[in-house]
């Protein structure tokens, strides 16, 4: 769909070394046609690719590459209707279409409407059935002048090589804790910074995912999914119930919270101290629960939670209450007998 990229507007702070790499290679003409944004969700891939187009039509950028917000194409940006802009992702849902890579075929093919470059957002490309990413092989191997194709993942591996292979890939990692945490303090001020610190580390240092997080109230739900879990574990909850409770919320969240708490038994049978651990919050629920689950289970659980996470990012249907009940099944059949009982 054309014109629907949202504007960035600013840099963040982690981002900075990675901008000022990009445009040098802008400035010094050797920009190439296709770039691959790739990190985990969160660390702000988009809202750089975004305003990394702004710049590049910008028609008075600053002397660091930043946009100036008040051109004539900045304003149509921001307006959301500029004509050389083009995204691309996918319904939810749904997979992106090959009818979807031919529309941006006809878009890259024709002549820049503002006499500069044609630049396209596609989100979430590891959701491409196989006709669209052939389509896309194509495009990519013969590229149109003055065209600039980024391609943005949250889930670079799962990428096709061919793909891969035609791109210049722009890595973006998680910041450094204390450059993160002092944004976030920023954003939601007052916070107590234990719980920022905690709510980074569920979000596995993706600042723009803690404060999702943060407005998604992920406290209550943490309280309510670690006392359900300590009742599946000691075999007093019924994992079918509590995937029907929840079946109408995000996936991911919860599966992030599971691994985070289990992360921390795992961390205490291994003797790294209470120092280590994440939620201490429920220190005598994590001591309680280590006779129920022993470490090799431990690991084994969260090996399995991972593939499901892999699973649901890639996903483009999901039945969220049978992924759940196999989520909750498995936790039940996990644990073993000689559980000491949690208050």
């Amino acid at each position: 769909m054309q014109n629907s990229a949202v504007v960035a507007s600013a840099i963040f702070p982690w981002h900075r070394e990675t901008w000022q790499r990009l445009w040098c290679r802008y400035v010094e003409r050797c920009l190439p046609h296709a770039l691959l944004f790739a990190g985990i969700a969160g660390v702000g891939k988009t809202a750089f690719a975004e305003k990394f187009a702004q710049a590049l039509l910008c028609k008075n950028p600053g002397t660091e590459g930043l946009p100036c917000e008040v051109c004539s194409s900045c304003c149509l940006l921001l307006a959301h209707s500029h004509p050389d802009v083009f995204s691309v992702c996918s319904e939810p849902g749904h997979a992106i279409k090959v009818d979807q890579i031919r529309e941006m075929i006809d878009f890259v093919n024709k002549t820049a409407l503002q006499g500069g470059y044609r630049v396209v957002l596609m989100h979430a490309v590891t959701n491409m059935n196989m006709y669209a990413a052939n389509a896309l092989l194509k495009t990519l191997e013969e590229p149109s002048p003055n065209v600039v194709i980024i391609l943005i993942s949250n889930q670079n591996n799962e990428l096709p090589a061919t793909l891969r292979s035609r791109c210049l890939p722009i890595l973006f990692p998680v910041p450094a804790q204390d450059v993160a945490l002092s944004w976030l303090q920023q954003q939601v001020q007052p916070r107590p910074i234990e719980e920022l610190r905690l709510l980074l580390g569920i979000a596995y240092g993706a600042p723009l995912r803690a404060i999702e997080f943060f407005s998604k109230e992920i406290f209550t739900l943490r309280a309510d999914l670690f006392r359900a879990l300590g009742d599946i574990v000691q075999q007093q909850g019924d994992p079918l119930k509590y995937a029907a409770q929840w079946q109408a919320l995000e996936v991911l969240p919860i599966l992030d919270l599971l691994m985070s708490f289990l992360s921390d038994l795992f961390k205490l049978h291994m003797q790294c101290g209470q120092e280590a651990v994440m939620n201490r919050d429920f220190m005598q629920l994590l001591l309680a629960l280590g006779s129920c689950l022993p470490m090799h289970k431990v690991q084994v659980y969260v090996d399995y939670l991972q593939q499901v996470r892999r699973y649901v990012t890639g996903s483009s249907s999901l039945n969220k209450q049978l992924l759940l009940e196999d989520v909750f099944i498995r936790l039940a059949n996990t644990s073993q007998s000689g559980c000491v009982g949690y208050p």
